[in-house]
This record gives C-alpha cells, sequence and structure tokens, in this order.
C-alpha cells in the first residue's frame, strides 16, 4: 500500500512541474483580430508561466494560428509592455513570410505556423515584462496579437 501511495506521490508532482512549465499568454485584448491562435511555444525555460531570456542569447518563439482572411504578406512586430509603457523590440527580420515557416500568400481557415527567433541583446536592461507580438496584414490589420510574461536576466 506504500509503495501505490508513494508512487502516486512522485506522478503527481511530475504532473505540477511539467503543468507549471507551461508558457502562460493570451491574446491582447484590445483590437479586433483577423485570425485565430491556437498555441504558442519556446523553447525558452519557462518557470511559472513566465518566459526566461537570457541577455546575449538567442530564443525561439511559435506561433501556431488560423487567419479568417487571405493575407498576401506579414509582418512581425513585438514590443516589451515595462512599467505601462510599449517599447519596441525591432526584430532582425519582421518580413514574417521569409524564413518563419510561412509561406505567403495565406489562406483563409487554414492552419499555420509562424516561427520566429529573437535575439535577447547584451544591451537589454534586466527587467519583468509583457512581451505583445502581433502579426499584421499587408493591409495593416491585426491577424493576431499575444502577450506573454517574460524575465530578462
Amino acid at each position: 500500500m506504500d509503495a501505490k501511495v508513494l508512487s502516486l506521490a512522485v506522478v503527481l508532482g511530475f504532473l505540477s512541474v511539467v503543468y507549471s512549465q507551461k508558457l502562460k499568454w493570451k491574446v491582447c485584448d484590445n483590437s479586433k483580430y483577423e485570425g485565430v491562435v491556437a498555441a504558442v511555444d519556446t523553447n525558452a525555460t519557462i518557470t511559472d508561466g513566465e518566459a526566461y531570456l537570457k541577455r546575449g542569447t538567442s530564443v525561439a518563439f511559435d506561433v501556431s494560428f488560423k487567419t479568417n482572411v487571405d493575407v498576401t504578406s506579414a509582418t512581425a512586430v513585438v514590443h516589451g509592455e515595462i512599467a505601462g509603457v510599449d517599447v519596441p523590440f525591432p526584430l532582425d527580420n519582421p518580413n514574417a513570410c521569409k524564413d518563419c515557416g510561412l509561406t505567403c500568400p495565406l489562406k483563409t481557415g487554414i492552419g499555420y505556423k509562424y516561427a520566429a527567433v529573437i535575439p535577447v541583446k547584451s544591451m537589454y536592461p534586466t527587467v519583468r515584462l509583457v512581451v505583445k507580438w502581433q502579426l499584421n496584414d499587408d493591409k495593416g490589420n491585426k491577424v493576431w496579437c499575444v502577450e506573454l510574461p517574460a524575465d530578462i536576466k
């Protein structure tokens, strides 16, 4: 009986660790979007749902989504919200249709995965922030926007 209880405790402990390592992301809530996000994944270390971003490294992020409109071309935009202020984080490659897993044009109702690698520059300050990442279509409409908590160290 004790071995079963111990085994159950180990399994429950493992599951709680695995669950706590999921990135806590949400859809930005201030606009209308032309698409729907299904998942956001990263290779960053996750602690309590927050992405740990080590300065001087690069971090991969994947956003799985469907668009509700045809998109001829797309541009990625990233901001960091620090103390309520949006600070732009320039991407080396903002063209989402080049080297990011997408082949434009994007068609309505098809699942896509946007995959990008973001450099976490050594010059960035150590700070906790909310990363706001969005994909805009060729008309300037937001296809999607997600927010995720991050900690630059």
